[in-house]
């Protein structure tokens, strides 16, 4: 009796965040859930869904809510929505992570934007099945149908009004305060920060 194995203890999840999907991409489905939270709810959600942000929590809860906000006011739909999103946090995060010069960070955004605008290339479709072999009898066998691949959903293209829109405000937010954001999440030093500073009239090209 005493060598019995005791069964297992199951383990409680409370207010799991939801598993990525596409290598943590955010999806259509996330961005339509969010837009339609009031603003307490929301960020929780989004803190749940990237994690503890320890001391700088508010400064880049601020950067989702005003992302999502600027996202439901330009009512460009949760497809699209799902793509400035991703497009926004990625840029914050390369900017951030490689300590960029603003003059560096608006060369990635303008590009990340000229690539939003065109529609992604649909994939190769296989090659067809070879037919089946003649059997002994000369007949030859019928090959069982094949179900067709559903094809992938593709991320819609942005339009050049709302990739002017996109432009404006990102410049308008993150890129006025891109020094407070490189200060707070970054390790360069003020004098770094002065000297990496671009003149104050910058405007990517957008074509």
């Amino acid at each position: 009796m005493g060598d019995e194995e005791q069964a297992p203890v199951p383990v409680e999840t409370i207010d799991p965040r939801p598993v990525p999907q596409e290598d943590g991409a955010i999806t259509a489905e996330e961005v339509a859930a969010w837009c339609g939270m009031p603003t307490a709810e929301r960020m929780a959600s989004v803190g749940r869904r990237f994690g503890k942000m320890a001391y700088d929590e508010d400064v880049l809860r601020d950067f989702y809510q005003w992302n999502l906000q600027f996202i439901a006011d330009a009512s460009i739909g949760p497809e699209k929505g799902a793509v400035v999103f991703q497009l926004l946090k990625e840029q914050r995060d390369e900017s951030i992570a490689q300590e960029l010069s603003l003059t560096d960070s608006l060369a990635g955004f303008q590009s990340r934007l000229l690539q939003a605008s065109k529609r992604p290339a649909a994939p190769k479709t296989e090659a067809p099945a070879p037919e089946a072999p003649a059997d002994a009898g000369g007949d030859a066998q019928e090959a069982a149908p094949e179900p067709a691949a559903a094809a992938p959903l593709l991320p819609p293209a942005l339009s050049v009004e709302e990739v002017k829109l996109v432009a404006d405000y990102f410049l308008k937010t993150f890129y006025r305060h891109y020094e407070l954001h490189q200060a707070v999440f970054g390790n360069t030093s003020r004098e770094t920060l002065r000297s990496n500073r671009a003149p104050s009239q910058v405007s990517p090209r957008v074509s």
